[in-house]
């Protein structure tokens, strides 16, 4: 049977260049239905409305899994490298396109920020766990708040529309994690206690 994710990324697929063509106004869940062929009913077991299609990111959670799952002897900084390079090598051209398209709607219609900022939350609290845990320390610490600020920010403030490719696109965010990351790697590890 098809995971929940992969559902709901076939609908995101199918929705997105709807939403995006006629705008959240003027798409109803009955219309992103048809588009997916399936029932309302399959699709509210997904989806609570058509703005969450597009607020909910599926892709965060298989990138903290696979930092989480890193090698323990990376810095925090070098796994989150890893786990974006990760997660963009299995993307295919269809969904890289779906995700312009989904940047693109975050840049213009401002009904979905409040969607976006909540998952948002969701992500750094996840992300925090992760880190801490990695590190030893507590997820409620000022350098596990800082770390996990910075590359959800540095991630969300990169628009995909500036890179011609998803290549380019991750090349650029590791740039930025691997100069920020000596820095952040400091912060974390100045955090932690030594043993006795």
């Amino acid at each position: 049977m098809e995971s929940t994710i992969a559902r709901r990324h076939a609908v995101r697929l199918a929705a997105l260049p709807l939403i995006s063509e006629r705008g959240f106004e003027n798409v109803d869940f009955s219309d992103v239905a048809r588009a997916c062929g399936l029932t309302e009913a399959d699709l509210s077991t997904m989806f609570s409305d058509t703005r969450q299609i597009v607020t909910q990111n599926d892709y965060f959670a298989v990138i903290v899994k696979s930092f989480r799952e890193s090698p323990s002897e990376l810095s925090c900084a070098a796994a989150w490298v890893v786990a974006i390079d990760e997660i963009a090598e299995t993307m295919t051209a269809e969904e890289w396109a779906a995700e312009r398209l989904r940047n693109e709607l975050y840049a213009r219609e401002d009904e979905v920020i409040g969607g976006i900022v909540n998952e948002l939350m969701g992500i750094i609290l996840e992300l925090n766990a992760a880190v801490a845990e990695r590190c030893g320390i507590s997820a409620q610490s000022t350098p596990v708040a800082v770390f996990s600020g910075t590359v959800i920010g540095t991630m969300m403030t990169m628009p995909l529309g500036l890179y011609p490719d998803r290549c380019s696109w991750v090349e650029a965010h590791a740039v930025a994690i691997e100069t920020l990351g000596p820095s952040l790697d400091r912060l974390l590890q100045s955090s932690v206690t030594p043993g006795p």
